[in-house]
C-alpha cells in the first residue's frame, strides 16, 4: 500500500495519481464519456447502420479497453459483421470476445454467434463443436439462447 500512492511533497510525486484503477479519478470522470461513445454506438446498430455501429465501436473498444460495457461492446460489433454477411470477421470476433470474457454474460450468446458464423462459413463440424461447448459450459444460459442453439444443431445436422 505504501509504494500505491506517492509521499506527499515528494520530488516528481503528483499526489493523486495511483496505481490503483478504483482510486483513479480520472477512471470515474472518463465514465460518462464511454457511457456516451457506447450509447453512440449502440444506437448506430438499432438503426441498422452497421458501418457507422462497428466504427463507433472499435473507436469505444480503443479508448476504454478495461471499461464495464467492454465485453458489450466486443460482442456488438461481432454482430455488426455478422448482420452484414462477414462471417468470417464475426467468427473471428465471436471467438476472441468469448476468450476474453470466458466467464462473461455475453459468453453464451458469443458461442452461439461463433457458431453460427462457423456454420455460414461451410465450417460445420467446428460450428457443431461450439455448439457443445456452449451446452457443456452454459447449461443456464437463457431459453432464448439454448432454444436457438438446437435450433443451429438441427440446421447443421450436428450428432
Amino acid at each position: 500500500p505504501a509504494k500505491e500512492k506517492p509521499a506527499t511533497g515528494s520530488a516528481g510525486s503528483l499526489g493523486t495519481i495511483s496505481k490503483n484503477k478504483e482510486d483513479d479519478g480520472a477512471v470515474k470522470n472518463d465514465d460518462s464519456t464511454a457511457q456516451a461513445q457506447y450509447d453512440e454506438a449502440f444506437n448506430a446498430l438499432r438503426q441498422a447502420k452497421y458501418d457507422d455501429a462497428e466504427k463507433a465501436f472499435d473507436v469505444f473498444l480503443k479508448n476504454h479497453p478495461k471499461h464495464k460495457l467492454t465485453e458489450n461492446a466486443k460482442y456488438w460489433m461481432a454482430e455488426t459483421f455478422y448482420v452484414r454477411g462477414k462471417f468470417q470477421e464475426a467468427a473471428v470476433a465471436f471467438a476472441e470476445a468469448y476468450q476474453e470474457f470466458p466467464k462473461g454474460s455475453k459468453a453464451p450468446d458469443n458461442l452461439l454467434k461463433l457458431s453460427m458464423s462457423l456454420g455460414s462459413l461451410g465450417k460445420k463440424q467446428d460450428a457443431c463443436v461450439t455448439l457443445v461447448e456452449l451446452a457443456k459450459k452454459f447449461p443456464q444460459a437463457t431459453a432464448v439462447t439454448r432454444n436457438r442453439a438446437e435450433q443451429q444443431k438441427k440446421t447443421l445436422g450436428c450428432s
